[in-house]
């Protein structure tokens, strides 16, 4: 399985808020300490602890120590050095000063966890949360219990890990955090899903995160709820709700470029359709997310490369300060020198004696300086070495990673084209679907007004109509194959070819016995004999109708799919559904022995309705839930009085305004006519 921890889980914590100084403001900063109030220094010496955070951890605890320090020396000099003696120091130290102290706390949390180790994390966050509960601050309590649950959730206590995620919850609920709440919410479902495998209850903290982002409009957000979901949906083998949130999310992700959330998305669509045992969308998706995962690999190169750029030029500027502190002591012993130098001319003018002395004491103090100085230029030059081999090494680096993104290129150009010649492929197959379909013109010969409001899912469908006229009858079938796209495609001639066959026979006309041949013989076709884990479940539902052409008399059988009938008078609508069988044409766990005929006289006017569920089974609405059949017969029942071409333009406008932005979830066919 996937591992996506890295977005999924959202367990930031909460960093202090960068200062942003550069390195020239930080070493101005620190030389201008020793003049600072304590106040002002525990200020400093946070910002230069936060400077160093992703440079270097030890700098970050060593600067941290020194604002400790001047908390428990209660050397913060906010009042009179005699008043602070006097009076015990807690009782007026002032808010502004605890806040310091708590963000410091947190800081080496934090440190202490990048370098693993977790009791002295667990410490400091802490004694942060217990400063943050003294002063009263609650964004910072619940910043602190969140991190406290991350530290239990590395070293899988759940149960300990949950308790500060809730506890963070009911504060971010209470001072109205929505976007700190879903993020709980997120964790505690995580935990749910990941420590203790229950899928269920996590799918409802990431329903509650889901509708907080889509309160507060965070499309980030929504796009990881919508990962989370789907996946969770997934396990649950809960497919058609799994691809409603993964597509919902690519969509986003693709608006917001969300390089890492669409590989994700791509990856869990993989794994659903490699679940379903549908290899070619299973192929399809596979490409996608290592198309996607080569991008985000990219980007982290290229993070990569500015971090040791970011680095080297960090050294390179201490380098340099260390050299113009090495010329200024030099400028010193040489003020220094001439100094002693007046003096010694001074004194040899008092006592002769008392300056050979002085000069003999003079040169071998300048001896010493002079073999210390060359000590430090032989440093030097050691340390200008080493810097020069460091920039090799990172040019060396950044030349292989431009090879590796040249090869990345070649590999996506590739599969660029092979996708294309797919493409290609299944839309011919397209092309031969549509011929063997019947067309409008053809269903208009033999009824007075029809429509045929056909919308595939994918290129091919998997949903047909069939009609065939002999002596005495009409035979009209509208079908709905498994699946859809190439799969749903195959299946739907194997259903044509069987009908063409089925119907070859003058001594069939019954409607019952159509399907119950066709059964049979899609049975042998698939070779399902018994019904296993193992065996093919493939099947078509579908209605036929079986008109004469003298009496009107009308036969209908169907496999799930019933059929509508609406009579218009001038007084009133009356509407007739003739229900289908609760079985397909195919193995089925309760089938009967033969699909029931019924038989219904139609009368000059009537309009007939045939139709798959992707029309009824369509989500959409302010909602996005399912349109169902009960707004599907209101709606042709309020457009039943039209033409038949206003109808079809009517069903299509209804369903665009349905669906909105959100993905068609079935091939769609709707087929009218009237007698």
């Amino acid at each position: 399985m996937i591992k996506r921890y890295s977005i999924l889980f959202i367990c930031f914590f909460v960093i202090n808020a960068t200062y942003g100084q550069t390195k020239n403001e930080i070493d101005s900063l620190e030389s201008i300490l020793p003049q600072k109030r304590m106040l002002e220094k525990m200020q400093s010496y946070n910002i230069i602890a936060n400077y160093y955070f992703n440079i270097s951890l030890d700098k970050t605890i060593d600067y941290g120590y020194k604002v400790i320090d001047l908390y428990k020396n209660n050397q913060v000099n906010t009042f009179p050095n005699s008043f602070t003696k006097i009076i015990k120091y807690d009782v007026f130290l002032p808010i502004k000063t605890k806040k310091i102290v708590g963000k410091t706390y947190s800081l080496l949390g934090q440190a202490y966890f990048y370098q693993d180790k977790l009791e002295k994390s667990i410490e400091y966050f802490h004694k942060n949360l217990e400063i943050q509960i003294e002063i009263n601050d609650d964004k910072e309590i619940a910043n602190a219990y969140n991190n406290l649950g991350i530290i239990y959730r590395n070293i899988e206590n759940y149960k300990q890990a949950i308790e500060y995620y809730n506890l963070s919850l009911k504060i971010k609920q209470k001072i109205g955090n929505k976007k700190g709440e879903s993020s709980s919410l997120n964790n505690i479902g995580v935990l749910y899903e990941k420590g203790y495998n229950n899928i269920e209850k996590a799918l409802k903290y990431y329903y509650k995160s889901y509708k907080i982002e889509i309160e507060i409009k965070n499309k980030e957000g929504i796009s990881t709820s919508c990962i989370n979901i789907g996946d969770a949906y997934r396990q649950l083998k809960e497919y058609n709700n799994a691809i409603i949130y993964l597509n919902k999310g690519i969509q986003i992700s693709k608006e917001e470029k969300l390089t890492e959330n669409l590989y994700l998305l791509y990856y869990s669509l993989y794994e659903l359709n490699k679940d379903e045992n549908d290899l070619t969308n299973a192929l399809k998706y596979y490409e996608l997310s290592v198309l996607y995962q080569d991008s985000l690999r990219e980007e982290q190169n290229l993070e990569q490369i500015n971090e040791l750029e970011a680095r080297f030029d960090s050294e390179k500027q201490q380098k340099e300060i260390e050299l113009l502190n090495t010329a200024s002591l030099l400028q010193n012993v040489e003020l220094e020198k001439k100094q002693q130098f007046i003096k010694n001319q001074r004194i040899i003018i008092f006592l002769i004696s008392l300056g050979f002395i002085t000069i003999i004491i003079f040169s071998i103090i300048l001896f010493k300086q002079n073999k210390i100085r060359k000590e430090k230029n032989i440093k030097l030059k050691g340390q200008n070495i080493e810097i020069n081999q460091q920039k090799e090494e990172i040019k060396a680096q950044r030349d292989e990673i431009e090879a590796q993104r040249d090869f990345v290129a070649k590999n996506r150009d590739q599969i660029a084209s092979q996708n294309l010649k797919i493409k290609d492929s299944i839309q011919y197959a397209r092309k031969i679907q549509i011929a063997l379909l019947p067309t409008e013109q053809a269903l208009q010969k033999n009824f007075n007004e029809a429509f045929i409001f056909h919308k595939p899912k994918d290129i091919v469908s998997g949903d047909f109509q069939w009609i065939k006229e002999t002596e005495k009858h009409i035979i009209n079938v509208v079908a709905d194959c498994t699946g859809h796209g190439v799969p749903g495609a195959f299946m739907s001639i194997l259903g044509i070819t069987l009908l063409t066959e089925i119907t070859a026979d003058s001594n069939i006309s019954k409607a019952s016995d159509i399907l119950d041949t066709m059964k049979e013989k899609l049975k042998t076709q698939l070779k399902q004999k018994k019904l296993s884990f193992t065996s093919s479940k493939d099947g078509i539902d579908l209605s036929l109708c079986v008109i004469n052409k003298e009496n009107r008399q009308m036969q209908f059988s169907g496999a799930y799919n019933s059929v509508y009938i609406i009579r218009n008078k001038t007084d009133k609508q009356d509407f007739f559904e003739l229900k289908a069988d609760r079985m397909p044409i195919g193995i089925h766990l309760k089938e009967k022995d033969s699909f029931t005929n019924q038989v219904f006289q139609l009368e000059k006017g009537d309009i007939i309705y045939q139709f798959s569920d992707g029309y009824i089974d369509q989500f959409g609405g302010k909602e996005s839930r399912k349109f169902l059949s009960a707004n599907f017969k209101t709606l042709l029942l309020e457009i039943s009085t039209l033409s038949l071409v206003e109808q079809k333009i009517r069903l299509t406008d209804s369903l665009e305004i349905w669906q909105g932005d959100l993905s068609q979830v079935d091939d769609i066919l709707v087929v009218g006519y009237k007698i």
